[in-house]
């Protein structure tokens, strides 16, 4: 270190017990560098400070405390084998790199000034979409208008003083633009408070501001004023370093001398898709499950998180608490029907879907009550999954299915998991369920032997199987997989599955793990009735 023109701080290192070097910036030598040891160095790399105020560098280093950020998102980059040298030469690239004088990229990865601010801990506000981009004509200067927020503090939160909890903004309104809540969250934290304010635009965001003085200062300087709650929204980085976004930053000043970094988070669609490249087309697309247990819960779940926003749900069951150890829904929905806890389950994933519920059994002498709602729901379909592991649903479905031409897709567990088996039909195109039950009967996955009585009730009313979630999970990722595959077939560029038979062996007939994934085609019968009607 002492050749490379630091020189270690005796005082922090007998005090402390601290290993911290001082010296210059070889590329910027208006440019101090501190470079402090970790205790868990090596494993961790060293931390390297440069406090310049008005000459933060683009990107890589930290308002407030001045560190350089080295080593990649999460120091990935950082090895043991490494040492404190090459942390040095990597602070001296990105000063090089992305200093005040060096050129501005155009495709450089932004960092957005709303994530780097000193928040609160265990507090945030939720921005809904409906407010989070205000349509408003940019200005140089300050534009003043009001929100309205409902902020649910925490139950251990006995401080006066202290701010943690949890928010959502309910409206704003800036100039023209008025934006409200929709009926997706607005019920979100309910049973708490209230509260508003004013909402400012900024032409930039706001600085990092140190203490409540400088704060009132600042709110001073520009002729605003805020008993409580101040909400900042100004354009930021996005995508790229020329790309812009509106940030939001909420402010609580509970009095005069304390203030409050809220984290604020924004929901905006284009980010969320941004995410999940490649399937912006799932969002017009309404998928119908028959079945909700533990297959169907954890493929729908996956579907909503991944842009499907339209789904049927049906199943006669209801949900038992002992079903959380597999089903996405948790202890606390016992005694709800599976539809119902399904539907609770897929809008905290997606608060943007619509779900039509139906609590019915295939096949009940009363079907008739509910099978116009059921026939509208499969014919409305793009898909249906079915997951009932009853190889009668399993037809009947098929049959329907290829009536009103909509693609299926079937998914089951043998027992213990040991096995599992999707199908995929396309009306038209593909062998039906019918052909690949008679062509694959007799060659199929291993099942775990019968459970000794005692493990489940053998009577009719309780039938099921054995299994943990993350055997049954990699069936249903399989499932959504092909589920996704089928819904963007036809999309251009895109590449289809060489089979329509998914079948995965995660144990041999011994109880070996195995893990053996395969795609196999299935071949259309001569007679078949439902793929060659006579």
């Amino acid at each position: 270190m002492e050749k490379r023109g630091f020189v270690l701080d005796d005082e922090v290192l007998q005090l402390h017990q601290h290993v911290v070097f001082t010296g210059a910036s070889s590329v910027d030598y208006s440019r101090p560098l501190v470079i402090k040891y970790p205790g868990a160095f090596p494993s961790m790399p060293p931390r390297i400070f440069s406090e310049t105020p008005g000459r933060l560098l683009r990107r890589h280093q930290r308002p407030g405390t001045w560190e350089i950020c080295l080593f990649g998102p999460g120091q990935r980059r950082w090895s043991a084998e490494l040492s404190g040298s090459v942390a040095i030469d990597e602070a001296e690239e990105i000063i090089r790199l992305f200093s005040d004088k060096a050129e501005v990229v155009e495709d450089e990865v932004p960092e957005p000034a709303s994530a780097l601010y000193h928040y609160a801990v265990d507090s945030a506000i939720f921005v809904p979409p409906e407010v989070a981009t205000p349509d408003i004509v940019a200005a140089d200067v300050p534009l003043i208008g009001t929100f309205r927020l409902r902020f649910r503090r925490s139950t251990s939160n006995h401080s006066k003083g202290s701010i943690k909890g949890r928010g959502i903004i309910l409206s704003a309104k800036l100039g023209e633009w008025h934006g409200q809540v929709g009926a997706a969250f607005s019920n979100w934290c309910s049973g708490g408070q209230e509260e508003k304010g004013p909402l400012v635009w900024l032409p930039k965001p706001l600085p990092f501001l140190e203490g409540p003085k400088d704060f009132s200062t600042w709110l001073d300087q520009h002729n605003l004023k805020t008993k409580q709650w101040i909400a900042f929204v100004f354009p930021e980085q996005s995508g790229t370093v020329l790309g812009q976004r509106f940030g939001w930053l909420v402010v609580q000043a509970p009095t005069s001398g304390t203030f409050h970094y809220i984290r604020a988070f924004p929901y905006r669609s284009e980010e969320r898709v941004a995410r999940i490249p490649g399937l912006g087309g799932l969002a017009g697309k309404k998928v119908v499950f028959v079945g909700c247990g533990s297959m169907g819960s954890k493929i729908a779940v996956a579907l909503a998180s991944s842009g499907i926003n339209r789904f049927g749900l049906v199943d006669f069951d209801m949900f038992k608490p002992e079903n959380s150890v597999r089903h996405e829904v948790g202890v606390c929905c016992y005694g709800d029907p599976k539809v119902l806890a399904l539907a609770k389950r897929l809008y905290e994933m997606n608060p943007m879907i619509n779900v039509d519920k139906l609590c019915m059994r295939i096949g009940d002498l009363d079907f008739s009550a509910d099978e116009n709602i059921l026939f509208d729901l499969l014919a409305a379909a793009d898909l249906v999954i079915e997951t009932t592991g009853s190889h009668g649903v399993s037809r009947w479905v098929n049959d329907m299915c290829h009536d009103f031409g909509v693609p299926s897709v079937y998914a089951t567990v043998t027992n213990g998991a040991w096995g599992g088996e999707i199908v995929r039909v396309i009306p038209g195109r593909t062998a039906c369920w019918q052909c690949w039950y008679a062509e694959w009967e007799t060659d199929r996955p291993p099942g775990a032997p019968a459970p000794k009585v005692g493990i489940f009730a053998p009577g009719c009313e309780q039938p099921t199987f054995t299994g943990a979630t993350y055997e049954i999970g990699v069936v249903a990722n399989l499932a959504a997989w092909v589920a996704v595959e089928t819904l963007l077939r036809d999309e251009s560029g895109r590449k289809d599955f060489r089979g329509d038979y998914v079948r995965w062996v995660a144990r041999t007939s011994e109880g070996v793990p195995d893990l053996a994934p395969a795609v196999l085609e299935i071949h259309k019968r001569p007679g078949c009735p439902v793929c060659n009607p006579l």
